[in-house]
């Protein structure tokens, strides 16, 4: 073996070795809520599970893998930044959960083929924890370590050579035969050359955006006016059960005097849609229909006269019994407060009718622009123009070539949106666009430019390549079969609301 050989030999050992000894020294992480957090968690018995693969858990306890993984992206976190701020809590337990998702899947693979690490391969691994001062090998240090310690080290060590064998097979390693890596996805020249051409083209534009944000109030009074029994607004107490027999059986207790209402509702409702006294706080028809399992049942609630009790009907979230407690209000549009919930509702349920009303606003804009010039119709809609320096469409911003701009507010969003992009990148020279929603606003645009440029470097091309290959291949694990992700609503459940409960 080579000089050169045994270099890059001894490093990727060395890189291993390190990880091992940080998985072996790594300090209990503890985030966002601090120890009071943990202590409620353990309090409670329950260990948070962030997923599975094939059936075997996920879990975020001292000696799993998920464990060492969140302790070691802290470390590193702290070395590149110097702390580690609220902010990246999350970060860093989604990168373990990745990590550990991608290990187990990789250790899979690899040990359905009867692999097995050779002896000498982990001896090559876990020798830089047994070195002194000077980085030679010390049998003094090996001998003073405790069994279990080399214990743990050779099967981490293990674990972590299958893992990077299947890694090193598919993205490649530092092992080079000619000028060229060993392993790993290989890209060709025409490759290159292809993508470096997508930056060649550039376009520059001028917009206008109408803003969804906000709507009109006597836009929203007209749509009111048209559908005013969805602002009907009840005046309803509700009990609510999680089991239908437990609610059938309790309404025939209030039926028979039994059980009062209003002690129904302090002892044993769950109050999913009302307030502590019972009050609906959904009180509206379009909240109802909303709400309730079965639209027919709407309506009988709402010929419930003063103090009738309904059958048991099911919601979205269990099963209630309503007590119409006085007449219902019909909407009043000349009121403020009920022009706002109107607004609110469409904002939350009828974007689609927002949009609308604005494209048809920039429909009439675009043929001011035919019939004068971009500028005057910005000045007769009252509206800012904005310039957009030229770009080349880039999907999703891959990083082989210039990102599409972010600091322009009106089109940060775009790189995702495909008939944004279409919109604006079919465009001749001095074409306006039709109009086209993106993110929260209606945009109109003009082509103002069209360059040529030479095509991008591809110098660090396989860097690139091996960085978008691995990340491509982490949200397709996600998605493999027996692959259970539950991460969201675990750190939410355990490291958020424990968090917010103990502030």
């Amino acid at each position: 073996m080579s000089e050169e050989s045994k270099h890059k030999e001894k490093q990727g050992s060395a890189k291993i070795g390190a990880v091992i000894i940080l998985i072996i020294s790594a300090i209990v992480f503890i985030p966002a809520g601090g120890s009071l957090v943990f202590q409620a968690i353990a309090n409670s018995g329950k260990i948070p599970v962030f997923g599975s693969y094939k059936g075997k858990k996920i879990e975020y306890k001292p000696g799993t893998e998920m464990f060492n993984n969140v302790s070691n992206q802290a470390e590193m976190f702290k070395h590149n930044y110097g702390t580690v701020s609220q902010d990246a809590y999350y970060r860093i337990f989604y990168a373990a959960f990745g990590q550990t998702l991608s290990s187990m899947i990789y250790t899979d693979a690899v040990t359905k083929t009867g692999y097995s690490v050779p002896k000498e391969a982990v001896n090559r691994a876990i020798i830089g924890y047994f070195t002194d001062a000077s980085g030679n090998y010390s049998s003094k240090i090996y001998n003073q370590t405790d069994e279990s310690t080399k214990k743990s080290l050779r099967q981490a060590a293990e674990k972590s050579l299958i893992s990077s064998l299947y890694r090193t097979d598919v993205f490649g390693s530092s092992t080079e035969v000619s000028s060229g890596k060993m392993y790993g996805i290989k890209s060709s020249s025409k490759e290159k050359a292809f993508i470096a051409n997508m930056e060649s083209e550039k376009k520059s534009f001028e917009l206008v955006a109408f803003s969804t944000e906000t709507f009109p109030e006597e836009e929203a009074v007209k749509y009111a006016n048209n559908n005013a029994e969805k602002f009907t607004k009840y005046n309803i107490s509700a009990v609510t059960l999680e089991n239908k027999d437990a609610a059938e059986s309790l309404l025939k207790q209030i039926k028979n005097n039994e059980v009062t209402f209003d002690d129904a509702i302090s002892e044993k409702s769950v109050k999913y849609y009302t307030d502590k006294e019972g009050k609906l706080s959904t009180p509206y028809h379009y909240q109802l229909l909303k709400d309730v399992e079965n639209e027919e049942d709407v309506a009988k609630i709402a010929t419930l006269k003063p103090q009738e009790l309904s059958e048991v009907i099911q919601n979205r979230s269990g099963y209630s019994i309503y007590r119409c407690d006085g007449e219902v209000t019909k909407a009043d549009f000349s009121d403020a407060a009920t022009v706002k919930v109107v607004q609110s509702y469409l904002t939350a349920n009828e974007k689609g009718y927002i949009e609308n009303y604005y494209i048809e606003m920039a429909k009439s804009f675009k043929n001011e622009v035919a019939l004068s010039s971009f500028e005057e119709a910005c000045n007769k809609f009252q509206k800012t123009r904005v310039e957009v320096p030229a770009f080349a469409l880039n999907y999703y911003n891959t990083s082989f070539y210039s990102a599409s701009p972010s600091n322009i507010p009106e089109i940060a969003s775009i790189s995702g949106n495909v008939n944004a992009l279409q919109a604006l990148f079919s465009l001749k020279a001095e074409q306006a666009s039709d109009p086209f929603v993106l993110a929260s606003n209606v945009i109109v645009a003009r082509c103002t430019g069209i360059q040529k440029d030479p095509p991008a470097s591809t110098e660090n091309f396989d860097a690139t390549a091996e960085k978008a290959d691995s990340s491509s291949a982490s949200s397709a694990l996600q998605k493999l079969d027996g692959v259970e992700d539950k991460f969201i609503e675990t750190y939410f459940n355990y490291f958020v609301s424990n968090s917010q409960d103990e502030e």
